[in-house]
């Protein structure tokens, strides 16, 4: 199939995906609160990034999906130190400036914290 092709249909779906979250109002209550500038677009991404990055690795290292309250109180406390904060700030600009995903500049990045945050968050 054309490479075009391909992509139009990806963004196809995209824009269906878009428009049902859209109309939905939980989301959309969500998207009026914490997207209206850049910088609250940046910090609303980077705390879906951080989501999403620790439930995996939960997910890895449990087999199950852990708790929304487990993920509140794993992230507050990542957010809360002030080694983690600036590393996983400058993950999420790495991640804007280049074609590696999210999950794959953490996991680089993590070799120096990864001790303390299985401690940490998977206990």
């Amino acid at each position: 199939m054309p490479e075009t092709l391909s992509h139009g249909r990806e963004s196809l779906n995209t824009l269906e995906t878009l428009t049902n979250l859209m109309n939905d109002p939980q989301f959309r209550d969500f998207f009026d609160r914490h997207f209206n500038d850049y910088t609250d677009v940046q910090s609303t991404l980077l705390l879906m990034k951080t989501y999403q990055y620790i439930e995996q690795l939960y997910i890895r290292k449990k087999g199950v999906k852990p708790t929304g309250a487990f993920m509140r109180k794993g992230i507050q406390r990542l957010f809360a130190d002030n080694t983690v904060r600036p590393m996983l700030v400058e993950s999420m600009a790495a991640f804007a400036s280049s074609m590696k995903t999210f999950s794959a500049i953490l996991d680089q990045r993590m070799v120096d914290y990864a001790p303390r945050l299985e401690i940490d968050l998977l206990e």
